[in-house]
């Protein structure tokens, strides 16, 4: 584990290292030489490599804290169909590449979730099926009750997943090694990883399957909110989530 965490270090974070330095240096040895909006692009770039660095550590961080079971989550009681709706949303805004499809059932129970984690989880299966699908193609996001528990299912119509790396995929700094279709895909090989830890510390399962007409499928079970969990919680943070 540790030599893969340094060998995922050095590799990953040497490319937006050495590109946040390298237009830093540009513009302090050419600054009175370089156009306003140059500076500009420059200064995006160099905001953009920070993001990714700034997600890399995070990443690093929660899958060392999940392997010393110190991760810590707060469950209230969620009304899932809006907080997903606004999830994905707010994901496809940022990209417009791809078609948004939600089936989400309004009369789903209400789940006892940590909002924050499980956004994370949705943004990174969300994020993956944009990364590994076509342009122009849909990426549905579905509800369901199952149950004692509420299934969620993120499909796709991308390059799939081989059966052999079903399970796999779940482990840290595993990535699928086929440089024809998956060599642009940056990573560090560490988002499925955090997101079964999450979604166990949930007391969930999540799994990936191939689809029939090809892409993938990507689902997890949340609980369901006790008696006792809605009891105790203000009626009016519920109504607020309506």
């Amino acid at each position: 584990m540790k030599s893969r965490l340094l060998s995922t270090v050095s590799h990953e974070l040497r490319t937006p290292v050495g590109t946040i330095r390298g237009y830093a240096q540009l513009m302090l040895s050419y600054s009175k030489r370089v156009s306003a909006r140059e500076q500009r692009t420059h200064l995006r770039t160099i905001d953009q490599e920070a993001g990714r660095l700034e997600e890399m550590i995070a990443a690093l961080l929660d899958i060392s804290r999940l392997e010393a079971g110190a991760l810590q989550i707060t469950c209230t009681p969620v009304r899932l169909p809006p907080f997903i709706e606004a999830v994905a949303k707010k994901m496809f805004r940022r990209v417009r590449s791809h078609r948004l499809v939600l089936e989400l059932s309004r009369n789903l129970p209400i789940a006892s979730i940590d909002r924050r984690r499980i956004a994370q989880v949705l943004e990174n299966l969300l994020d993956n099926a944009i990364k590994y699908s076509p342009a122009e193609t849909e990426i549905r996001v579905a509800a369901t009750t199952d149950g004692d528990s509420v299934n969620v299912c993120v499909s796709d119509q991308g390059i799939g997943i081989q059966s052999e790396n079903l399970n796999r995929i779940f482990e840290p700094f595993f990535r699928v090694d086929d440089d024809r279709q998956t060599a642009h895909v940056e990573g560090t090989g560490l988002g499925l990883a955090i997101c079964k830890g999450l979604i166990e510390a949930h007391r969930g399962r999540i799994w990936a399957e191939q689809r029939s007409t090809g892409g993938s499928v990507f689902s997890f079970t949340l609980p369901i909110a006790t008696v006792e969990e809605l009891r105790n919680w203000p009626t009016e943070e519920l109504s607020a989530q309506r």
